[in-house]
């Protein structure tokens, strides 16, 4: 892995270490062998209040690609879910998933 790539998930993890964002109940690296595995991250969120998965709690499967941040993650949902923009194999279908970052600006934490 890249030195600069490493330096910029461990920035990233530390910031999400600080304070999670709304609606997001766990973020972190999937644990390997070798300590975190920065490039495979879970996450859990919550069912918006008021909508009809409120009180649910779903699980994400987050794989960065090499050259994070100019491609966004790639999300998996693992929670069986019905919505519209999530397939019956729980590929995510939206534009910040997809759009490539010419800006370098995405984080791991924009994705959920």
């Amino acid at each position: 892995m890249e030195k600069m790539l490493l330096n910029r998930l461990n920035g990233e993890m530390k910031k999400i270490n600080e304070g999670l964002p709304q609606g997001v109940v766990s973020l972190a690296p999937v644990e390997g062998e070798n300590g975190p595995n920065l490039m495979n991250w879970r996450g859990a969120i919550e069912g918006p209040v008021g909508s009809s998965y409120e009180g649910g709690l779903f699980n994400l499967d987050i794989i960065i690609p090499d050259d994070y941040p100019l491609s966004p993650p790639k999300v998996t949902m693992l929670t069986k879910i019905y919505h519209p923009n999530i397939s019956s194999s729980g590929y995510i279908c939206i534009s910040i998933l997809k759009r490539r970052s010419d800006d370098g600006q995405t984080q791991v934490s924009q994705t959920l």
